[in-house]
This record gives C-alpha cells, structure tokens and sequence, in this order.
C-alpha cells in the first residue's frame, strides 16, 4: 500500500512540475512575441507541445508565430489543432478567420468569425462589421429568435 501511495505522490508531482514548466514557458514565448523574435516563440512553444501535445494554447500562440513570419499553411495547422482539442477555443477561430481572410477564403473568415463571436470572443465582432456584412444580418436574425 505505502509503495502504490509512493508512486501516486510521484506521478501527482510531476504532472505539477510539468504544469509550472509549461506555464513558465508559455510565458517566455509570450514574451518573445511581444518582442517579435516569433522564431524564438515557435520554439518555446514547440519545447511545451514536446511536454503536452494536447495543449490547445501552445498550439494557439504557435499559429501566431507562424502567422507573423507569414508561414499561412503552418499556422493554419496549429490553428486547426487547437480547435481539434478544444471545439469552444474562440480565439482560435479567430485567428484561423484572420488567415482564411488572408488566403482570400472569404466565407470560411467570416464562418470562423461568427463562431469565435458566439464563443465570446468580442474582438471578432468588428472583422465581422467589417468584411461580412450578409454573415451580420445572420447573426442578428439569429439574436433574434
């Protein structure tokens, strides 16, 4: 009984450790961003998938990476990704909005929008008065009901 109690407190504080590494790292890569060294972020944030590749934020802040160095498809994976692990990640349809604008998919931005604006995320709201105004009228009939 004290060895399975042994091993539990073990694997309990190295999912702990884990967590602070991932969060000091997420830190770091924000960090970078914000000093526009987005190779240096790409690679913090791939030092986090490394420790959990089922964390949507590193996947998130690493489409971001790419989407500034103009690397559209590479962020639109990680965009995708991080959707894939959390179908209610508003920011991330965001941002997948952004690209899809850039690749001149116009529907698919504003369908992505729209749904980062229903998730919560209000900075969505003004791309959507912005470029889709039939998605808008969609919307506000749908408010409606």
């Amino acid at each position: 009984m004290k060895k399975i109690l042994f091993i539990l407190l073990v694997f309990c504080s190295a999912n702990v450790f884990s967590q602070k590494e991932i969060d000091d790292l997420m830190r770091k890569g924000d960090v970078k961003i914000t000093r526009k060294d987005y190779k240096g972020a790409i690679d913090i944030f791939n030092k986090v998938l490394e420790i959990n590749p089922g964390y949507p934020d590193a996947y998130l802040y690493r489409g971001m990476g790419e989407y500034l160095l103009n690397d559209l498809k590479t962020s639109m994976a990680d965009f995708n990704k991080a959707i894939e692990l959390q179908p209610d990640f508003a920011e991330a349809y965001f941002y997948r909005g952004v690209v899809n604008g850039d690749l001149k998919k116009n529907d698919d931005a504003c369908n992505d929008w729209v749904k980062s604006f229903d998730l919560g995320f209000d900075g969505a709201g003004e791309l959507i008065d912005k470029f889709c105004k039939d998605k808008e009228k969609e919307i506000l009939e749908k408010n409606k009901k």
